[in-house]
C-alpha cells in the first residue's frame, strides 16, 4: 500500500456498481494487483482498494469501492455512493438482463444520492468482452451517449482495457474540474464516448499498480 507520506496532485474516490456476477470485484483486482481469479466469492456490502496512476503527468491516487452486486445490500451501499469522483457501471456483455438492471436499478440507485455526488463523472463499462455478445450494443451505445457516459467494452480475464476505464475516467474528472472552474454553469462534454474491443489499448500493462493493493473497508474518504 502507498505511504500517506507521498505527495499527490489529486485523490479520487471512485465506485464500481453494477448486479451480481459481472464482474466488478475482477475488475479492481486486474488492475489494482494485476491479477485473475475465475471463481470469486461475492461481495457482501463494501470492499475497498487503493492505486496509483500517472495521468497528463498528474500523479493520482485512486480510492476504489467495490459495492455488493445484491439488491438487499443496496441501502448499506448506497452510504459509499456520497462524494464520489466517478462512478463505473459494470454489466456483463453476455447477460442481457445486467444491463436493463443498469438501467432500471443501479443509475436510479446512484441518481438518488445525487445531492452528494452531483459532479461524479459516469462511464459504463461491458466486460466479458472475450465472449461472444448477447447484449444489444446498439441499445448499449445508444444508452451510453443518450447519458454521456463513457462506453468500455473490456475483459478482466483476457486484461483487455482495464487500465484504459480507470485512466479514461481520472482524465475525464480532472477535464471536468478545470472546465467548471473556468465556467461554473456548463462542463466538459465527453469526448471519445466508445472503447471497442479492438482498440489500441486492448491489453492493459498494470503498471499502474505500484503501490496498490486491497485497503480495509473501515478507510474513510
Amino acid at each position: 500500500m502507498a505511504s500517506e507520506s507521498v505527495s499527490y496532485d489529486h485523490i479520487f474516490k471512485i465506485i464500481l456498481v453494477g448486479d451480481n456476477g459481472v464482474g466488478k470485484s475482477s475488475i479492481i483486482r486486474r488492475f489494482c494487483e494485476g491479477t485473475y481469479t475465475h471463481d470469486m466469492d461475492t461481495t457482501i456490502g463494501v470492499d475497498f482498494y487503493l492505486s496509483e496512476i500517472d495521468v497528463s503527468g498528474k500523479k493520482i491516487k485512486v480510492k476504489i469501492w467495490d459495492t455488493a452486486g445484491s439488491e438487499k445490500y443496496m441501502s448499506i451501499s448506497a452510504v459509499y455512493y456520497r462524494k464520489a469522483d466517478g462512478v463505473i457501471f459494470v454489466f456483463d456483455m453476455t447477460r442481457p438482463r445486467s444491463f436493463t438492471n443498469v438501467v432500471s436499478v443501479w443509475m436510479n440507485a446512484v441518481e438518488a444520492q445525487e445531492s452528494g455526488c452531483p459532479e461524479a463523472i459516469k462511464v459504463l463499462v461491458g466486460n466479458k468482452a472475450d465472449l461472444s455478445p448477447e447484449v444489444d450494443m446498439t441499445q448499449v451505445k445508444r444508452y451510453a451517449e443518450l447519458h454521456d457516459m463513457r462506453l468500455v467494452e473490456a475483459s478482466a480475464k483476457s486484461n483487455m482495457n482495464i487500465t484504459e476505464i480507470f485512466t479514461s475516467l481520472a482524465k475525464e474528472i480532472i477535464d471536468e474540474r478545470v472546465a467548471r472552474e473556468k465556467d461554473p454553469a456548463g462542463g466538459k462534454k465527453t469526448d471519445s464516448f466508445y472503447v471497442a474491443r479492438g482498440s489500441a489499448n486492448k491489453k492493459s500493462s498494470n503498471n499502474n499498480n505500484e503501490g496498490g493493493g486491497r485497503g480495509g473497508g473501515g478507510c474513510k474518504c
